[in-house]
């Protein structure tokens, strides 16, 4: 089934280009089930949120989920956005968890 590329803030999150079923199906599980829901969250505490519960979600999700909510295509996530993304988790004491999203040791170690 062809994804739509769906940019209404109605649209259900199965249906928003850069999420996969299972990125769409950790983000339901999160709350979200719009893409609306997805552009008024905190895109960092959200994947913090489904980081939490699902071990297996890498830093790809937070590219996929941060150009969904901006209409982009996931591999042109500015590099300062990547930097503020592995910063905010740092910011909130959760450096370690960028450095096993990332597969890195966290900055300043």
């Amino acid at each position: 089934m062809a994804r739509a590329a769906g940019t209404a803030d109605a649209t259900p999150i199965e249906e928003v280009v850069n999420l996969g079923p299972t990125s769409a199906r950790w983000l339901r599980a999160a709350g979200v089930t719009t893409l609306g829901q997805l552009r008024r969250r905190d895109l960092i505490d959200l994947w913090i949120t489904v980081r939490l519960q699902e071990p297996k979600a890498s830093r790809l999700l937070y590219h996929a989920i941060w150009a969904a909510a901006h209409d982009r295509d996931w591999r042109t996530i500015p590099a300062g956005e990547k930097a503020r993304f592995e910063q905010g988790l740092v910011e909130r004491g959760l450096g370690a968890l960028a450095a096993r999203a990332t597969g890195r040791s966290p900055r300043g170690r």
